[in-house]
């Protein structure tokens, strides 16, 4: 194929974009967008390299593959390696956990969908750790490679150049009304979603085909113009809510105009686009690519991205590594002739396996959390026992429909119940498990747990723009609402619990119906009604309604802190990362209401785990040099047994005191 440098050009600008993106530069807002002239550019020369091959008679599917496997993967195992030995170095058990779970997703192209699932959005703070996350776009384009060619190949074999243009002209427009349909109605984030994606490298396919002409005059336009468009989105605010979305649309066009427009070499873009250094960046963008984020993920998770010294260092570094890459991994191995059987099982079934052992050991040694000292193996240790005895307490968690599990699954507490309750509410009622466990034992009473995410579980209640639901109801938590409430009525249970992170919801996003007025007054209204229609409820069917106050949550900087001690392998077990110490949280809106209902239902029992977290003036974050968080706002299990433990030396055992 007649080589292109202004495409190459092109490709130090997507480059570029997405490296000043990472690096912080606040100027370029959304850098992100590099990326989706890469797809363009990508299905532009892989449909060329086919289409010329197959006119040729040269084309093999096994050389193709051959190719792009040695074109792609030695320069990315080496990246594998190196981010093996600094997440080996410096990353804690649950982060190392992940990041071998990414390496094994990684070398099975599954990398995009992996993390789809463990990210809340791309760019969002918890993405920003990941020393692999930049390769979600690798495995988008070998999802297209494993099944475009092959589809191409025979397209034109059988029904030839004009019919598989055609169809390869209406798979784009199906896939490109869908991404736009599904921007604009789905509430899941699709940054990474292949189907999502793929119509960008069938707009550069389409391309290739060379239907679309362009005069001269037209080509100067059209390329100043579209270059132009893309820098001013590159540096525009707002671009990826819902990404990929309708700017995707304008993007991935502006990238094929200047594709076509450089066919014309006297355009101005084209000279520009055509110069030594940008063409030498361009040549070179694969290993910019792959080794400027994992030093930079590194700077994030060691709080030092704001280190100017640090970043400047890490960025010269990655440069320099990726030159020296290209000139000793990347060109000389690229043209390297072997059997595409002996060359998968080299570059693909082989790391795969040995990611594969790593990984399976690291789940039998708990991802090694010696790498940081005996203390921290220890409370690393612990936590994954309680977490094993809580057995399907993260099942019993959904944000969807109930019904995949059992009650039986959801029950525990003692194996010869004398009595029986049900426990309902949103994530904190799931990480008291292991606390009811210690008091649900000692009191002969069997649990039955059911919690959905981030949901008010009271009758009678919507939750308005709530979480990932926006401008709209939170329905699913408002169908599993009623149907416990159903569950409450119609069986006898001794107790019901309600467990909530309640002072999240003294919010004006409290409504009855969706037409609904909203104020925070008007939430405290329906709050109050809601929490008597429940203590009814439950009373009437025969059970006392216990409520189940919210812990003491993470202080502000006390993650970081403890981060920075382990991996400095300092001593943390001086509560020296408690800072501010807190003596008595202060009291909530729900704190006083539970206190006036109390009058009204004798019965109600309330639950306030603070007693012992915070009990000696001072809230606790260690229990026994352990941290007692498993996130900003939940319990780990060890922490919530050793608190059921507490709590029945300091206040007893409240099942055992009202007998119904």
């Amino acid at each position: 194929m007649k080589y292109r440098s202004d495409i190459d050009g092109l490709r130090a600008v997507a480059v570029t974009l997405v490296i000043l993106f990472h690096a912080g530069c606040s100027t370029i807002a959304s850098g992100f967008i590099g990326v989706d002239v890469f797809f363009v550019i990508s299905g532009y020369l892989i449909t060329r390299i086919v289409l010329e091959n197959f006119e040729s008679g040269k084309f093999s599917i096994s050389d193709f593959y051959n190719r792009r496997i040695w074109r792609l993967q030695p320069s990315l195992l080496v990246i594998v390696l190196l981010s093996l030995i600094i997440s080996g170095i410096f990353y804690l058990s649950d982060d190392f956990n992940t990041f071998l779970h990414s390496v094994k997703n990684l070398l099975f192209f599954t990398s995009n969908k992996y993390f789809s699932d463990v990210t809340n959005s791309y760019a969002s703070e918890d993405a920003n750790y990941l020393i692999l996350l930049h390769t979600w776009s690798l495995s988008v384009e070998w999802q297209w490679y494993l099944c475009f060619p092959l589809i191409m190949h025979l397209a034109l074999k059988y029904v030839g150049r004009n019919n598989t243009f055609l169809a390869c002209c209406a798979a784009t427009l199906l896939l490109t009304f869908m991404t736009i349909y599904l921007s604009l109605t789905s509430h899941t984030d699709r940054y990474y979603d292949f189907l999502s994606r793929c119509f960008e490298l069938q707009i550069g396919s389409c391309l290739a085909f060379g239907r679309l002409k362009i005069s001269k005059k037209g080509a100067h336009v059209a390329s100043v113009v579209s270059l132009l468009g893309i820098i001013a989105l590159a540096i525009k605010t707002d671009v990826i809510a819902g990404y990929p979305n309708g700017y995707t649309i304008i993007i991935v066009l502006a990238s094929g105009a200047l594709i076509i427009s450089g066919e014309h070499k006297q355009t101005l873009m084209s000279h520009l686009l055509s110069n030594r250094v940008l063409t030498g960046i361009g040549k070179r963008s694969y290993s910019l690519y792959l080794w400027h984020w994992p030093g930079l993920a590194t700077l994030h998770y060691l709080n030092m991205f704001s280190n100017t010294i640090a970043l400047t260092t890490v960025l010269c570094a990655s440069l320099l590594l990726a030159c020296a890459s290209y000139s000793l991994i990347e060109m000389p191995l690229r043209k390297t002739q072997t059997s595409l059987w002996i060359t998968s099982g080299l570059l693909i079934v082989l790391p795969l396996l040995i990611a594969t052992g790593i990984y399976e050991a690291g789940k039998k040694f708990e991802f090694y959390p010696w790498r940081f000292g005996s203390t921290f193996a220890h409370a690393v240790h612990m936590q994954n026992e309680y977490k094993q005895l809580a057995g399907n307490r993260p099942d019993c968690l959904t944000d969807d429909a109930e019904g995949k599990y059992s009650d039986e699954h959801c029950t525990f507490g003692s194996s010869h119940p004398t009595s029986k309750a049900f426990f309902i509410g949103d994530s904190n009622s799931n990480h008291y498990w292991m606390f009811l466990n210690v008091l649900a034992r000692d009191a002969g009473l069997a649990v039955t747990t059911r919690s959905t995410a981030t949901c008010l579980t009271l009758p009678g209640l919507y939750q308005y723009d709530w979480w990932i639901h926006h401008n709209t109801v939170y329905s699913q938590c408002h169908i599993n609402t009623n149907e416990y409430y159903r569950k409450i009525a119609s069986e006898h249970f001794n107790y019901v619990i309600i467990g909530e992170l309640w002072p999240m919801y003294v919010s004006d996003k409290i409504i009855n119906h969706p037409s609904d007025a909203r104020s925070p007054e008007l939430a405290k209204t329906r709050l109050d009604i809601a929490l008597r229609d429940a203590f009814n409820i439950i009373t009437k069917s025969g059970a006392v309604p216990v409520v189940m106050k919210e812990i003491f949550t993470r202080p502000t900087g006390y993650e970081s802190c403890m981060k920075e001690k382990i991996i400095h392998r300092e001593s943390y077990q001086d509560g020296s990362c408690n800072v501010p110490s807190v003596a008595v949280p202060p009291r909530s809106w729900f704190d006083e209401e539970f206190t006036a209902l109390k009058k009204d239902y004798p019965s109600l029992i309330v639950i306030d785990i603070k007693d012992v977290q915070c009990a000696d003036n001072h809230c606790m974050t260690e229990v026994n040099g352990i941290s007692v968080f498993r996130d900003v706002g939940h319990l780990n299990d060890y922490a919530a047994h050793v608190f059921g433990e507490q709590y029945l030396q300091l206040k007893g055992n409240p099942f055992r005191e009202v007998h119904p």
